[in-house]
Order: C-alpha cells, then structure tokens, then sequence
C-alpha cells in the first residue's frame, strides 16, 4: 500500500476504535465512526487526484485491496447502525433470533456472488484487467450507487464487490458477538 494510504488507513482504524470507546450510545458510536470512514476515503480521493500510477500492477492493487480497504467500512457501518435499529428490544430468546439471522447475509452475499469470491479469494489475478481498472469500466452500464462513488471517478467495475464482501465480513464478526451477548444477557 502506498505509504501516505497506508497511514490514511491506520489513522481512520485507529479513529473508529477510539469510538467504539466513548461513552455514548452504540449507534453515535456508529455514526462517528462512519463520518470518520466517509472523510478518510475522501482524503484518499483528493491524494490520488494528483496521484499517477507507475504501471498498471500498481493500479490494479489500489482498486483490488487499498480501495475497499477503505471503502468497506462505508458499507459496514451503516449495516451495524441498521441492525441496532431493527434489534428488537425483547427478550433474549427474540434477540438471538435476530441476531442469528443477521449473521446469515454473509453467506447470502457469498451465494449471491459465488463466482467473483471464489476469484477474488483464491487470489485469482487473470480477469484484474477487466475488474480492476477504471479505464474498463463502462460508466454508460454504471449501475452501482454507492455513497463513495457519487462522482463517478475512481471506480472500477468489481472493486465494490471487494468493500462489501470485506464489510459483510466484518458484520458477521459484529452478530455473532451481538450473538453471544444475547445469549448471556
């Protein structure tokens, strides 16, 4: 990772475990934390505005492992915020239920997008041209809105994908401890 990203990175983790510490209810927590991410992301956009790629490797890995490094936890915050919001306020019986649900849409997005995580886990690189760089990505088939992507640069047509496996990841790592406190509760 490009130093000044890798320190953007560190930085931003750092930045949202202080605010999985504060004394304030879970969901500003959350809040804090993903205006954290949402700012972090966007000084790696204005750095790589002026950034030039020495070749297309070098390209290929910002897209397909610094990117959705970043960009994951755009997509994973606003997952934990919602599922405090639907956690129903029963009894634990109800919350495991719940909480045992939510750690099923890992395997569903797995399911959903066999193909490509089968790929992008094995360490698969023969399809990176055409995932990875933006200059093979069809902005008139441009059809993933995502918050992080509102302006249309910087995007390539699979490194999407690679955030919100990463951010399903960590949600299911979040439900099962929620899991677990249900079930001690």
């Amino acid at each position: 990772m490009v130093e000044k990203w890798q320190k953007l990175y560190k930085e931003m983790l750092t930045g949202i475990e202080r605010f999985w510490h504060l004394q304030l209810p879970e969901s500003e927590q959350v809040e804090w934390a993903f205006k954290l991410a949402l700012n972090s992301w966007e000084e790696v956009k204005k750095e790589l505005a002026v950034h030039s790629f020495e070749n297309k490797t070098e390209e290929i890995d910002f897209y397909k492992n610094i990117k959705p490094k970043f960009t994951s936890y755009i997509e994973y915050l606003p997952m934990v915020y919602l599922g405090l919001s639907y956690q129903p306020k029963a009894d634990d019986a109800i919350q495991s239920a719940f909480w045992l649900e939510e750690t099923k849409m890992l395997q569903k997005f797995i399911d959903k997008n066999t193909d490509f995580v089968m790929y992008y886990k094995s360490g698969c690189t023969h399809k990176d041209l055409q995932y990875f760089l933006p200059e093979n990505y069809d902005l008139a088939n441009y059809i993933v809105s995502k918050i992080y992507e509102t302006d249309g640069e910087f995007m390539t047509s699979h490194d999407h994908l690679v955030a919100v496996l990463l951010a399903q990841e960590l949600y299911h790592e979040y439900a099962k401890k929620k899991l677990g406190q249900a079930d001690n509760i």
